[in-house]
């Protein structure tokens, strides 16, 4: 998947699980925006736009960093 291998670039340890056809799950170890999300947690939301917009899909953020979770965890759908 193109987005993980940016990410990996970027240092955020990203690790990807398919879960079928057209869904996967980007699990990101790293974050090296902990501290700006930290203090305005629209970083996130916006890092979510700018996946679905290159995946050409539907992200969710169902787990974040900035929650006191271990990972930054995004469900990718890709649209029909």
């Amino acid at each position: 998947m193109k987005l993980a291998t940016l990410r990996k670039v970027d240092n955020y340890f990203p690790e990807i699980r398919k879960i079928d056809d057209s869904i996967s799950e980007l699990l990101e170890l790293n974050c090296p925006i902990l501290k700006i999300a930290m203090k305005n947690g629209k970083a996130c939301s916006l890092e979510s736009q700018m996946f679905g917009a290159l995946q050409d899909a539907d992200v969710d953020s169902v787990h974040k960093k900035i929650n006191g979770n271990g990972a930054c965890k995004f469900i990718i759908r890709k649209k029909n």
